[in-house]
């Protein structure tokens, strides 16, 4: 095939892009058969932020939680256990490892390399790999037959076009090697991602059963009533929070610049789109 080489490029950028969408959209779509008829899990916040970005989003919104109820005291960017009994109103595991931890003064970020506070979020990975929301072993080895078939012939492709530039004595092959690397890295994104297609239909139905609540979130009030804060932040993010009511959330885990990009005060959402692709919001 006569094809010159930036053409060659365009092509097999395409095809890159394409082959990608469709592997995340076919994992999404053999995940998402059996869309959870029951999602008792939502009645737990934390679990619903583990589900959405993992461990670290979890922590947060506990974190915040328990400042919003009083049972931590947020002092200059430390936290502290309010109360020696705080810990007799923790609802939640996750709630009394975090109380544990700031005992005395910290940081935040300490929560996250306590080994109480990482033991509740193991249990968390582990229920929501139980409830098929979760990728575990199983499931990337049903994944792997089709990001194997996958991946393997786009590096033939490329292979095939390398030998032919060199049988025809042209030698400027580097750009399609880079390209060649970046599809293979893409690829392997998609198929170690972490939520199944049942799991970014669980956020998703989530987030259309909560819509009404996150239309209210300008008016949310702090003080800890009742769990709405919680649910807004383990659903959407801390961002959501109204700052006037959650002052201390900004304090806590302030945004980074603009030029480094991203929310670390939100967390990502780890139900993002399926490539481009759709599937429920499958990531």
């Amino acid at each position: 095939m006569n094809v010159s080489g930036p053409v060659f490029l365009l092509l097999y950028l395409f095809a890159t892009l394409a082959v990608n969408i469709w592997l995340r959209s076919h994992f999404c779509s053999n995940e998402s058969k059996e869309i959870p008829r029951k999602l008792d899990f939502a009645q737990d916040p934390y679990q619903i932020a583990f589900l959405r970005a993992g461990a670290g989003e979890a922590i947060r919104v506990a974190v915040v939680s328990l400042v919003d109820r009083g049972l931590l005291q947020e002092s200059n960017g430390l936290l502290l256990a309010q109360r020696d009994d705080a810990d007799e109103f923790a609802r939640r595991p996750i709630e009394k490892a975090i109380l544990q931890c700031f005992s005395t003064g910290k940081t935040p970020a300490l929560a996250a390399s306590d080994a109480r506070v990482m033991a509740a979020c193991d249990s968390y990975e582990t229920q929501l790999q139980q409830f098929g929301l979760l990728a575990d072993a199983e499931v990337y080895r049903r994944r792997f037959t089709a990001f194997v078939t996958v991946t393997a012939s786009m590096i033939g492709i490329s292979v095939w076009r390398i030998v032919y530039a060199l049988a025809h004595g042209k030698s400027n092959i580097v750009f399609l090697i880079v390209l060649t690397i970046g599809c293979t890295i893409a690829l392997y994104v998609a198929y170690r991602k972490r939520i199944t297609g049942m799991g970014a239909a669980a956020l998703e139905r989530l987030k259309i059963l909560f819509a009404s609540l996150k239309r209210r979130a300008p008016i949310i009030r702090s003080g800890g009533e009742n769990q709405d804060a919680a649910l807004l932040a383990a659903l959407f993010g801390l961002a959501i929070l109204p700052n006037t009511q959650f002052p201390f959330v900004e304090r806590l885990y302030p945004k980074p610049s603009s030029s480094s990009g991203g929310d670390g005060g939100s967390g990502s959402d780890g139900g993002g789109g399926c490539g481009g692709g759709g599937c429920g919001g499958c990531s």
